[in-house]
């Protein structure tokens, strides 16, 4: 408080904390507690209040608080659109706000956005989705320092976290949905730390108030570094409120600060996510561009949402995060498109790593081959782009509301030469009876008729060549339903020798701890491994990922090479080997170390 004449004086000032934080179903205040320089009458209610009646040049205020927030998952049963009957609490945040307006305009994209959808959980996915793929989030805008008009950012398709949220309430709420703007703060890996964020809640009829963070592309769903503290019909809505009664004084608000940390994590949750991952072409050229399917199956009898997050890939192409909606029990598969460097040796076979993560920590990995030799198919973007085309258009009929199809073989490999037996269950999950239905592998079909929640059993056996998955169809006319089955045919164990780590250059007689690491799909047997110079290993069988170390000395390697070759048996007893050269300088020899690195030199 500062003074403004001789003789000032106060009758009293108020200080409204808006900001405060909120109890609900995925949060808890385990402890708050008020402090002010200055004595000071506090009130808890919606907000925090302070009065003074003193005067004093400075006054600093606030609180500090223990909260603690869980991971939750929202599943959700079906609920029509448009919603019918409101109360007067849910009516209110139809509303339009300051900022948080409806315009024709928007009020014609949200119509645009849900056009013919019957399904409420379908239909704020998709307004998300809309604003999170159209709009760009840029720190560098003027909404950095000034919040806009959701109209504004819908023209100008830009904004930062409060305008993309602004903007998918106002969609949301021009169709009939309520929406509230939630203010607190949250942790961001770009900021490294907590920082002040907003995001929304939709309400959903029956289940209460839902959150939707568009920025952070998470639908249905926020993870726990979340911290809410405000909740309003707008955006524009203070942080914090003064009022006083004085004669000659003027308050000079100095701004609020929020100071964020974790005090403790929980335990950490496995993900009920089932989650794959594929990359559709392998053992490409360099320069190659790799179409990758991202299969998420949901586990719950409900509607949910998850977001698949590309951590690790040589060179993407487009955004490493896609949310994806999942219907009750459906396996969703969403694609990319990665590309493999170009400038590498010839001569040289690479192996590069992509992995995947879902929002609850579920992460898989996959190693792709590529060389520079022309061993190996070249695959143009136009050619992966094609890929993925035709799977995006089988994918719209592998769900169904009415029936069931889940196939699966009883190995993830097979030989050309073997025969490939696959188990499918089909189930009636409607409430019809469906007669004379097709359920059909590669030519060979059966007939079945299925009475309600029925589920019958079918075994196929097939030969395939050359391909990555089977499909099974099933059919009456007017349903047309698929399922993928993915499939590795082999000619020869898969068997690799990859992850070498060594040293490059050793002094003479130094010594030395290397290792590398053999991966095989296939199950092999009775392995010899034989490094010159050194004395060989055996291990009986090898199937996945398998680490190697081993303790050599730079005497064994005078010829400046790691020879490693590998003798196996697939699990039929046909033999095999495989073989791989490292290169290692090995420094400041003695002599006579030279003089027969000389002589082994001519012998090879």
């Amino acid at each position: 408080m500062n003074e403004d004449g001789e003789n000032p004086s106060l009758n009293y000032a108020e200080g409204t904390l808006l900001l405060r934080p909120y109890s609900d179903q995925r949060q808890s205040i385990n402890n708050l507690n008020t402090f002010s320089s200055l004595s000071a009458e506090i009130f808890e209610e919606d907000s925090i209040i302070f009065r003074w009646e003193e005067y004093a040049e400075e006054v600093e205020f606030g609180y500090t608080s223990i909260i603690e927030t869980q991971r939750r998952i929202y599943q959700l049963p079906y609920s029509r659109f448009p919603i019918l009957d409101l109360k007067e609490e849910e009516e209110y945040y139809l509303e339009e706000g300051e900022k948080i307006d409806i315009t024709p305009e928007i009020l014609a994209k949200a119509n645009e956005i849900v056009e013919g959808e019957s399904n409420l959980y379908t239909a704020v996915f998709k307004l998300a989705n809309w604003v999170e793929e159209n709009i760009e989030y840029d720190l560098n805008t003027i909404t950095a320092d000034a919040a806009l008009s959701s109209s504004w950012v819908l023209e100008n398709r830009e904004g930062v976290c409060d305008e993309l949220t602004a903007l998918f309430i106002s969609l949301s709420r021009s169709v009939g949905i309520p929406a509230k703007f939630i203010a607190g703060t949250a942790y961001s890996n770009s900021n490294e730390g907590f920082g002040n964020h907003g995001w929304a809640e939709v309400y959903f009829p029956g289940k209460g108030w839902v959150p939707y963070d568009v920025t952070f592309k998470q639908f249905g769903f926020i993870d726990p570094a979340h911290i809410k503290l405000l909740e309003n019909l707008d955006s524009s809505s203070p942080s914090i409120q003064y009022n006083w009664r004085s004669n000659n004084i003027v308050l000079l608000p100095q701004g609020l600060n929020i100071t964020t940390r974790v005090l403790e994590e929980g335990d950490r949750v496995s993900s009920p996510f089932d989650m794959r991952l594929r990359a559709l072409k392998n053992n490409v050229r360099p320069g190659s561009y790799v179409p990758i399917k991202v299969t998420i199956e949901n586990p719950f009898e409900n509607y949910t949402s998850n977001t698949a997050i590309i951590t690790k890939a040589p060179g993407m192409t487009e955004d490493n995060l896609k949310p994806v909606l999942l219907k009750p029990n459906q396996e969703k598969s969403i694609f990319w498109i990665i590309e493999i460097p170009e400038d590498v040796e010839p001569n040289m076979i690479y192996t590069t790593q992509i992995e995947v993560k879902d929002l609850f920590g579920n992460i898989k990995s996959k190693s792709i081959e590529f060389s520079a030799g022309n061993d190996y198919e070249f695959v143009s973007l136009e050619e992966a782009e094609e890929i993925i085309g035709e799977l995006e258009e089988l994918e719209e009929k592998t769900y169904s509301e009415e029936i069931s199809l889940r196939c699966e073989s009883n190995k993830s490999y097979y030989y050309v030469f073997e025969q490939i037996p696959l188990t499918c269950k089909v189930r009636n999950i409607g409430n019809k009876i469906l007669n004379d239905f097709s359920v059909c592998l590669e030519g060979e079909c059966r007939i079945i008729d299925l009475t309600i929640s029925e589920e019958k059993e079918i075994s196929f056996e097939t030969l395939v060549e050359n391909k990555t998955e089977l499909i099974v169809s099933a059919n009456n006319g007017a349903i047309d339903l698929i399922n993928n089955v993915p499939v590795l045919i082999l000619d020869m164990p898969d068997l690799r020798m990859t992850a070498f780590e060594y040293p490059t250059q050793v002094n003479y007689s130094e010594s030395f701890n290397w290792s590398f690491e053999l991966t095989s799909e296939a199950l092999v047997k009775n392995l010899e491994i034989h490094i010159k110079g050194m004395d060989h290993y055996v291990l009986n069988q090898s199937q996945g990922i398998h680490h190697i170390g081993i303790e050599s000395n730079s005497r064994q390697f005078l010829n400046n090479q790691i020879f490693i070759g590998i003798n196996f048996e697939d699990e039929y007893g046909n033999k095999f080997d495989i073989s791989e050269i490292k290169y290692i300088e090995v420094m400041n020899l003695p002599w006579y170390a030279s003089l027969y690195k000389f002589f082994i030199d001519l012998i090879n």
